[in-house]
Parts: C-alpha cells; sequence; structure tokens
C-alpha cells in the first residue's frame, strides 16, 4: 500500500515537473511570436491616457508600446 502510495506521489511530481517546462517553453514562443509580429507590423500607435499616469502610445495592430 505504501508502495503504490509512494509510487503515485513521484508520478504526479514528475508530471507536475514536466508540465512546468512545457509552460515555459510555451511562454517563450509565444513571446518569439510577439517580437517577429512587432517586427513585420507596420504600426498604428494610438494614444492611451489614464488619470494620474503619463500618457502611453500603443499599436493597435500588434500592441507594441512606443
Amino acid at each position: 500500500m505504501e508502495d503504490k502510495l509512494k509510487e503515485r506521489i513521484l508520478l504526479g511530481e514528475d508530471i507536475v515537473i514536466s508540465l512546468e517546462k512545457l509552460i515555459k517553453k510555451v511562454k517563450n514562443k509565444v513571446k518569439n511570436d510577439k517580437l517577429e509580429l512587432q517586427s513585420l507590423c507596420d504600426h498604428e500607435y494610438v494614444k492611451e491616457i489614464e488619470p494620474y499616469s503619463n500618457t502611453v502610445y500603443y499599436c493597435k495592430k500588434c500592441g507594441k508600446e512606443k
């Protein structure tokens, strides 16, 4: 009984580690894709104004901040 429980715990930990690695890879891929999109985009900047903060310009096509 204890051996099966230990095996389940180890298996669960292995799955968690694998998922964390996969999440990291997906985040890096999304980041690289965003950078590629921003490099290809012909930007159309719009103002974003919030009270008590600086005015920021964002591209409405790709989200790049000016």
